[in-house]
């Protein structure tokens, strides 16, 4: 068991109040950006950085500052970041340590379990087959997920949290409503985050797509993009190198102490379509450029992803389709 503090620096609690100021004073930084946050060249090279003038300079050296101070305040033990600035990185280096055995630093290119951004991958695998034809959002899940009426009958019989409301025995719910966690209560008329839900998505990835949803991921965005430190969970038979360099996990015991968990849920070999690709900042900077490039889906298909949905009544939801309205790809 690591037991670790941060070394020649005191140590500063920081309550969610606190934390949100600081994030909010990162924010404020002047820079028109995307940023890839996670706690070689491909087929998809980024522009070439030109930052301009001593402004963005300084701006970036605040931001630098900023991260390190949240770091340090929330006890993580290392992170990395990326910064886009029109297609280019600016940015790209991480901060403290990701192995507190072996001391081993963090840096742009070391890969971390990216857990709900996986939503944004199965979205786009998703939307490939609604523009190839196969599908239709507005479909109900059982039209194409040939186990969905026996799932459905072990979720309504097995009362799991994940599963409240979830009227799949009594209600029409459609591909729509799960990727824009509106699947409970009355279908499209609530939003209420669920990954348990939306993991079964990959079950209707798996029967349209002759490659299914694994491949589908790897075939179609991960090797087109050059996205080669992303790997298919802890699993991934191709990919070991990668996971070999992945940030070791921590948690703060009852004493304020980081320590490694005994178990993590869910394990980080498993894969759906809500959760379990494993990938670094300057992979996700490639996706984040090819997305805006038109080449992840197309440029219609992008403002339907990008469009938070409505409510019956016109109440808008915080979400698009598997996109969170403030998300990292804003």
């Amino acid at each position: 068991m690591s037991k670790w503090k941060e070394p020649s620096q005191p140590r500063t609690s920081v309550d969610r109040r606190d934390f949100l100021a600081l994030a909010s004073a990162a924010g404020a930084v002047s820079l028109p950006l995307s940023a890839a946050i996670s706690v070689g060249a491909g087929h998809t090279a980024l522009a070439q950085p030109q930052i301009g003038g001593e402004t963005m300079t300084r701006n970036i050296e605040r931001f630098e500052k900023r991260l390190a101070l949240i770091r340090q305040s929330l006890d993580i033990p290392g992170m990395s970041v990326a910064v886009v600035h029109e297609q280019a990185v600016i940015l790209a280096r991480g901060f403290g340590i990701v192995d507190l055995a072996k001391g081993t630093a963090a840096t742009e290119n070391t890969p971390y379990p990216i857990a709900s951004l996986t939503k944004t991958f199965a979205a786009a695998v998703i939307m490939r087959l609604v523009e190839a034809g196969k599908l239709d959002l507005d479909e109900a899940m059982s039209t194409y997920d040939p186990g969905y009426a026996q799932w459905c009958a072990g979720l309504k019989s097995s009362n799991l949290p994940a599963g409240r409301n979830y009227n799949c025995d009594s209600e029409r719910i459609t591909v729509r409503h799960h990727l824009t966690h509106t699947a409970q209560g009355k279908p499209g008329t609530n939003y209420e985050y669920n990954g348990f839900l939306f993991a079964r998505l990959s079950a209707v990835i798996d029967a349209l797509s002759v490659k299914g949803f694994n491949r589908s991921i790897e075939e179609d965005i991960l090797d087109p993009l050059g996205m080669t430190d992303t790997t298919l969970g802890a699993n991934d038979p191709h990919k070991a190198d990668v996971v070999a360099r992945m940030a070791k996990p921590y948690k703060l015991d009852a004493e304020w102490n980081l320590v490694e968990p005994a178990t993590v849920n869910p394990p980080f070999g498993y894969i759906s379509a809500a959760s379990g690709l494993i990938s670094t900042v300057m992979d996700l900077a490639k996706y984040d450029a090819a997305i805006d490039r038109g080449i992840v889906y197309s440029a219609q298909t992008k403002q339907q992803i990008w469009t938070v949905g409505t409510s019956p009544t016109g109440r808008r939801f915080p979400y698009g389709l598997a996109r969170i309205s403030h998300a990292i790809f804003a």
